[in-house]
């Protein structure tokens, strides 16, 4: 019977967080605040570009490339070549040449004894039409 006596007890408990919960006020926000919270996320079009670059891939030899009007990023693993060079020209308002893209396989690397995993990429490499640049900050 000390069971049921433990679940009685908890279950006043329960009861009574619940009380003081309803007791605390939280102050309402107003319409203004949230309308700019929806605003915020990305829409339509801008959404898919968004979720095609994940970001910009910035390394030494990426940077070197950009003297070759190239520019390197990561990108979802599901994309295409046409799904990249669409986001690309809308979120950068730029005109895109060509698509590379590289598969990098995850690979197993170990610190002392101890084992993990490298997550692999997708990456994409974009050349621009002359003229057109990208500031990558």
């Amino acid at each position: 019977m000390g069971l049921f006596d433990k679940l009685k007890k908890s279950d006043k408990k329960d009861k009574e967080t619940q009380e003081k919960m309803a007791d605390v006020s939280v102050p309402e926000k107003d319409s203004t605040e949230r309308e700019e919270a929806k605003t915020v996320l990305p829409q339509g079009k801008d959404a898919d570009a968004y979720r095609t670059v994940l970001s910009p891939y910035v390394t030494e030899k990426s940077t070197l490339l950009n003297k070759f009007n190239q520019y390197a990023f990561r990108v979802s693993r599901d994309s295409n070549k046409s799904d990249i060079k669409r986001a690309i020209e809308s979120l950068y308002k730029v005109s895109v040449l060509d698509v590379r893209t590289i598969n990098l396989p995850s690979k197993v690397i170990r610190i002392g004894g101890q084992e993990g995993l490298k997550s692999g990429l997708k990456k994409a490499i974009v050349t621009l039409k002359d003229g057109d640049s990208i500031q990558l900050t």
